[in-house]
């Protein structure tokens, strides 16, 4: 694997053909006693014909909270005030753009993003992308906050 650390980012990136950045291939995420398979996961909470964002609850801690995000088509920018989170592209392909960085995307994909750090994901694929989403603390739903596109 490939990794670059850019201004509190951390990105994977595999060494593989295009066609392997827009699928889950076999993703399974582990807590405690289950264990996830993120491909069936996506089958079974589909993003609805209309709408371009769905968040989904799979797991919460004292410290963290895991959520599944399904993007159609982007985000708008915003940030997180009181939450860092990390971001693991499950499936889909696209760009990150963090604090003005524009950041190539891909199934394997990983982001490492602070409290306060603007940040938006627009997808570029043909399929809505799918992000598997850490927040700490535990993503409560009122900590988005709208910032100026550049």
């Amino acid at each position: 694997m490939n990794a670059t650390y850019v201004r509190g980012v951390l990105l994977v990136l595999p060494f593989c053909f295009w066609s392997c950045l827009t699928s889950t291939s076999a993703v399974k995420l582990h807590l405690e006693d289950q264990q996830i398979d993120l491909q069936k996961y996506l089958r079974s909470h589909p993003l609805q014909a209309r709408q371009n964002i769905r968040i989904d609850l799979i797991a919460r801690g004292p410290t963290t909270s895991v959520h599944m995000v399904q993007i159609r088509k982007a985000e708008k920018p915003h940030i997180h005030a009181g939450h860092d989170l990390r971001v693991v592209l499950v499936r889909g392909r696209g760009t990150m753009v963090i604090d003005r960085k524009r950041i190539q995307a891909g199934v394997g994909s990983v982001f490492e993003i602070e409290r306060g750090t603007p940040h938006h994901f627009i997808n570029e694929g043909p399929t809505p992308a799918a992000g598997l989403v850490t927040f700490s603390p535990p993503y409560d739903g009122t900590d988005m906050i709208p910032v100026p596109a550049d």
